[in-house]
């Protein structure tokens, strides 16, 4: 079958990118002919802070992925501020069998409205979910988000939150539900030794992932006399000092490091290894690519129970969910998760990490070609 995929794939930065280069080399192993119609700049630089790119990110895009040469076309021309380049992909994919994009942000949707008309009638569309509305809301969103998804004849989602939410929304839209796998394969290390036990923060910090409840719960541990520790790595949405600030009025600064900025692939594997568990405190939520990450990592998760996270844990075996979303209620599930941190780990390491079933939700109704 010969398949489009507009979106962002390696070198751009981000899970976005990561989860489209899995799912084109998914679909690649299926033994279709697949088509990237890549993004160069997907976002106004006011919009995402920092370098929207990682060179030493494998992916399509980077040609490093061996088993994709000849199997895989990959032209990175999107702009955000280019409609005749949105028109040119959408009449590039005309002759595709299935058109494949990713959704998450309302900023993209004028470019895949006009690149889906421009691709006529002929090719099914199918749109990977990863959020029906930002997280962070306009007035416009939900029409933003209808005027595009009106156009495909499938989705995919990896939780039965997110299709409720976008059934609610696209009602006539096909939803498939398939688990999330991790956006890069990593290697289990054996746990650092402890205590004091060390927790791990990951990822974009945004206000909807609950820094500042985070801080709050090992403010909680270290009352109960637990000796844990926290490193928080990722790109800040915003600046750092207020961060910086509060671990010195609330006496965490010897005990919560951060490290801002954004954490290569290459250096994922020593990042994680180093510590016991990783902390989702998230306030609202729809999927979480860092739960399937840290599985692969063999590191187990303690999430708050906010949209599909509680899918993503097999709670006591490769992780735990807390009972709700205050700093106690995440204490107390940090306790029992260290109380059989061994057994977790191991259960988080057993979690398969394929996207086959990615790649057969996407393509499933669809006659072979």
């Amino acid at each position: 079958m010969r398949i489009t995929w507009i979106g962002p794939v390696p070198p751009q930065r981000g899970g976005i990118a990561q989860h489209g280069a899995r799912v084109v080399e998914a679909l690649v192993d299926a033994g279709h002919e697949v088509h990237v119609e890549g993004w160069a700049a997907p976002y106004p630089r006011w919009l995402y802070p920092g370098d929207q790119h990682d060179e030493s990110a494998p992916g399509p895009a980077t040609g490093r992925t061996d088993h994709l040469a000849g199997a895989c076309s990959v032209r990175r021309s999107l702009r955000w501020w280019n409609p005749a380049g949105w028109w040119a992909a959408g009449r590039r994919a005309r002759s595709s069998d299935l058109i494949v994009f990713p959704w998450w942000s309302t900023v993209q949707a004028p470019a895949m409205r006009l690149a889906l008309g421009a691709a006529g009638s002929r090719p099914h569309v199918a749109v990977m979910v990863h959020n029906v509305v930002p997280h962070e809301r306009h007035v416009a969103d939900i029409a933003l988000t209808r005027t595009v998804l009106r156009r495909c004849d499938q989705a995919v989602v990896h939780t039965s939150p997110l299709a409720t939410e976008l059934a609610a929304v696209a009602p006539g839209v096909e939803v498939t539900i398939t688990p999330h796998p991790p956006n890069v394969i990593l290697t289990p290390q054996p746990l650092p030794p402890g205590p004091p036990w060390r927790l791990l923060v990951f990822g974009h910090v945004r206000d909807y992932k609950g820094l500042d409840l985070a801080l709050d719960t090992v403010a909680a541990l270290r009352e109960r006399d637990i000796p844990v520790e926290m490193t928080v790595a990722g790109q800040f949405w915003g600046p750092l000092e207020p961060w910086q600030e509060r671990l010195e009025v609330t006496g965490l600064g010897g005990v919560v490091s951060l490290k801002p900025g954004y954490i290569a692939d290459a250096d994922l594997d020593e990042l994680f290894a180093g510590h016991h568990l990783v902390l989702s405190a998230y306030r609202s939520a729809t999927t979480s690519g860092v739960v399937p990450l840290a599985a692969s990592a063999g590191r187990a998760s303690v999430v708050t129970p906010v949209g599909g996270l509680a899918e993503q844990v097999v709670d006591e075996v490769s992780g735990v969910t807390s009972a709700g979303t205050t700093a106690h209620d995440l204490a107390d599930a940090i306790e029992r998760a260290l109380s059989m941190v061994h057994s977790l780990t191991s259960g988080a390491a057993a979690i398969p990490t394929g996207w086959d079933g990615v790649a057969m939700a996407l393509t499933r109704g669809l006659p072979p070609k």
